[in-house]
Formats: structure tokens, sequence, C-alpha cells
């Protein structure tokens, strides 16, 4: 794929007393054209795998030209304590969320 994740790390801190999760990386584009920047999903799951919690973050600008990196760093407020896991992609075209099946 000519767009790629990169250095992508989460820290977690407090803010006047409230946990912050903040998740930075870098979009690449390795493609020989510019490329429609896109949209990153980051997902919060349980020890079981199952989604917490779930968001969006759009990169200011519209478009990656041929071989640049865009970095990103988005936060979130008071993230669920049971979160185990993270995972960061790139959002389905659109920009939704796609839903999460219900587990068994």
């Amino acid at each position: 794929p000519p767009l790629r994740l990169v250095d992508v790390s989460f820290a977690q801190t407090r803010q006047a007393g409230v946990a912050v999760l903040t998740v930075r990386g870098a979009i690449v584009n390795d493609a020989l054209s510019e490329a429609l920047a896109p949209v990153i999903l980051v997902r919060l799951r349980d020890e079981l795998g199952r989604d917490l919690q779930q968001w969006t973050y759009s990169l200011p600008q519209a478009a990656l030209g041929a071989g640049k990196r865009a970095e990103f760093e988005t936060s979130l407020s008071n993230p669920p304590p049971e979160a185990r896991n993270l995972d960061v992609s790139f959002a389905p075209p659109g920009g939704a969320p796609p839903k999460t099946p219900p587990q068994p």
C-alpha cells in the first residue's frame, strides 16, 4: 500500500487531575504521486479483544505529497481503565468508524 503508519506510540499522563491517553505517529506516502490524507482510527480494547472505545482523527491537510510524511497526535481524556490494547489503523473510506459485531 502506498500509505503506511509508522512510529506509532502512546503515553498516559494526567492533566489537571484527569487521565489522558495520547497517541502519536506518522503517515508516510510511498507513492509517486499525491494521495488523499486518510482518516486515522484509534481503538481501545479490553483483555478479551472487545472494543471499549474508538475515535477518529483527521490530519489538518487534505492530501499528502509523493514521498512525504505527516506527523499526527490525538488524545483522549478519561480512557476506560479496563483498556489493555490499543490499535491504530486507517478508517474505512468515508471516515466513519466501522461497527463492531457483538461478542458472544
